[in-house]
């Protein structure tokens, strides 16, 4: 372990000897936060780290991922291609570099370190290498990167002046790997040119590579092998021809010759235009173009009029690169006026390095653009609404940040961004913000309307959450009620506290759409009309009004009137009757236990039958 990078969100700790980072706030639904870790490598090899997460409301989860740890290598020959030189003669050399490690190296550069009894004349330029004078001391430096496996090629001539036995040495390093040392040795006669003391037998040979200096490509883009000859034998070689056997799934589009000294024939094969000497080594590099996804072997042969032909091949993989982009509101619904949040992901889950990963926000109607927030210190904001990745993002890697829009009117928002990358064209992402307008209205209901004045009035208070967001501290108040004197206040649902005035404080949250009520008792001490003005707020609302009108009468008192006299009515004499009273007929005896008529007695029946059914019931209940 080495270090973290500090973007303000994590806390370091070390507990039981292993490093801990704990967050410095709530992680909030959908939300994504990154930590950077940065390790040494001392050791070549597979390497997994596993790490663990948790919160108090989650269990832990444990993850993992390896890393390859690459050696780097490089080798170096230097090659006379002009043993034997006669004195005043030129001497040339051929510097051959090769990476023979397992990554990409980086400032690679050719000293040549010592050359008595040889004076430097110049090196052929064929566009790889920059000169310069370094401490008295000749030094080329690569234009670009070497390559896993790539040969790049210098050839640098030296003056004669005098005889003898002459070592040329020359260094070659890289930013990734240790300085390494090559020598040759050239031999300058006068007249006669000294005789070999054993004379070998003549044994023509050639080597032929085919190297792949991308092996992995991206679908669409072009691939590059360079075909490295080298005179293998102890005969010099002439009439050196390279063929382009096959090369199935790929299309040949040109090559590229630094040293000018190939030629290319109307089929797809190249003449060296010099004789080959012994131990020399020429290259070439050819241009292929992707039309589809797959690995794709590529063959290539050479012959001599010395030799037979030899092949060589390489493996290339075209594939597609992709990722995956996702914006996520974390707050999805807000308040008119409030801010909304998005977080940016994009993840790389491809099998290839993305460079110039641009994010732009496409379409973000009803939401104003305020700022954006990046943990990370890896986007750049540009003159427009894009942001531009400051580093490649690599094979599994993931990078984000947020962006906060303000909001001005009420409903349902979508927010478009569009991302695109050097190998990859747009790709889109969106997600739906809901913002919300809080309503809350009062209704205020007198039960009896009109009362008589001394009684009294009762109102029911009805609460309504209008909106679609929670309402919190919702308070109704009697803010006017004139003529009608206080008395109580009745809560069947025990949800409403009395303050110190004559206002009641909910205790519970107000749900959207959801009604509540309560009733409350006033005295009438005169008669008139009298308005009632009551009002409610909440947290997000302001206040709202609601009245309504009682009307107080007068109790009607009857007045006492004087009854009028009954008229006098004259007396009546009967008239003398012939019949004696006890002559008259008798009047039948009625019996004692007949009662008298009271109505249909069958109604009174059914009446008392259901009269004691209706008691039955009730008890039953």
């Amino acid at each position: 372990y080495d270090s973290f990078v500090d973007n303000g969100l994590w806390t370091l700790s070390v507990v039981n000897g292993k490093n801990v980072w704990t967050l410095n706030k709530n992680l909030t639904v959908n939300e994504v936060v990154s930590l950077f870790v940065v390790f040494n490598s001392t050791v070549r090899g597979n390497f997994t780290n596993v790490v663990v997460g948790g919160s108090n409301e989650t269990e832990n989860k444990t993850t993992n991922n390896t890393t390859t740890v690459l050696e780097p290598g490089l080798d170096v020959s230097k090659i006379t291609l002009t043993p034997v030189v006669k004195i005043g003669d030129q001497v040339v050399f051929e510097i051959v570099v090769r990476n023979t490690g397992e990554t990409v190296l980086t400032n690679v550069f050719v000293e040549e370190s010592s050359y008595d009894g040889l004076i430097y004349d110049s090196f052929v330029d064929n566009g790889l290498w920059t000169h310069s004078v370094v401490h008295g001391k000749n030094f080329w430096t690569l234009n670009g990167n070497l390559n896993i496996n790539e040969i790049v090629v210098l050839t640098v001539r030296f003056n004669t002046t005098v005889v003898g036995n002459f070592t040329n040495i020359v260094t070659v390093g890289s930013t990734e790997t240790e300085n390494k040392i090559a020598n040759n040795t050239t031999t300058v006669y006068n007249n006669t040119v000294p005789d070999d003391e054993d004379e070998p037998d003549k044994n023509p040979d050639i080597f032929i590579e085919k190297i792949a200096l991308n092996d992995v490509v991206i679908l669409g883009s072009q691939v590059r092998f360079e075909i490295v000859v080298k005179n293998t034998g102890n005969v010099i070689l002439n009439n050196v021809v390279v063929s382009e056997e096959s090369f199935e799934g790929l299309v040949y589009d040109s090559f590229i010759d630094y040293t000018g000294l190939w030629i290319r024939n109307d089929n797809l094969t190249w003449t060296l235009k010099t004789p080959l000497y012994t131990g020399e080594i020429v290259a070439f590099y050819l241009i292929f173009n992707t039309t589809t996804t797959g690995e794709f072997i590529n063959f290539a042969s050479v012959s001599s009029n010395e030799t037979g032909n030899k092949t060589a091949n390489d493996t290339v993989e075209v594939i597609k690169p992709d990722f995956a982009v996702e914006k996520i509101a974390i707050n999805k619904s807000v308040l008119v006026g409030d801010q909304v949040m998005f977080e940016i992901v994009v993840h790389n889950f491809g099998q290839v390095t993305l460079n110039d990963v641009v994010v732009r926000e496409e379409s973000f109607e009803g939401l104003l653009y305020d700022s954006f927030i990046d943990y990370t210190g890896l986007w750049t904001k540009n003159a427009d609404l894009t942001w531009s990745l400051n580093t490649p993002l690599h094979v599994g890697e993931y990078a984000g940040f947020f962006v906060v829009f303000n909001t001005t009117s009420a409903g349902e928002f979508m927010n478009v961004i569009v991302v695109d990358s050097k190998e990859i064209p747009n790709k889109t992402a969106n997600d739906t913000v809901e913002v919300l307008t809080p309503g809350l209205s009062i209704q205020k209901i007198t039960i009896n309307r009109t009362v008589y004045v001394g009684e009294q009035v009762l109102f029911e208070i009805i609460v309504q959450n209008t909106g679609k967001v929670v309402l919190n501290n919702v308070v109704v108040s009697e803010d006017s009620f004139d003529g009608l004197t206080y008395y109580s206040f009745i809560d069947y649902n025990k949800l409403w506290t009395k303050n110190n005035d004559l206002s009641w404080t909910l205790n519970t949250p107000l749900y959207a759409g959801e009604y509540l009520s309560f009733y409350v008792v006033f005295d009438t001490t005169k008669a008139g009309n009298f308005t009632n003005i009551v009002s409610v707020s909440s947290d997000k609302t302001g206040k709202v009004s609601a009245k309504n009108v009682t009307e107080v009468i007068e109790k009607e008192v009857p007045k006492n009137e004087t009854l009028p006299e009954p008229p006098v009515t004259p007396e009546v004499v009967p008239e003398k009757n012939e019949t004696a009273p006890s002559e008259l007929p008798e009047q039948p005896k009625k019996e004692v236990n007949v009662l008298p008529a009271t109505g249909n007695p069958l109604i009174m029946v059914l009446l008392t039958l259901i009269a004691l059914g209706g008691a039955a019931l009730r008890r039953r209940k």
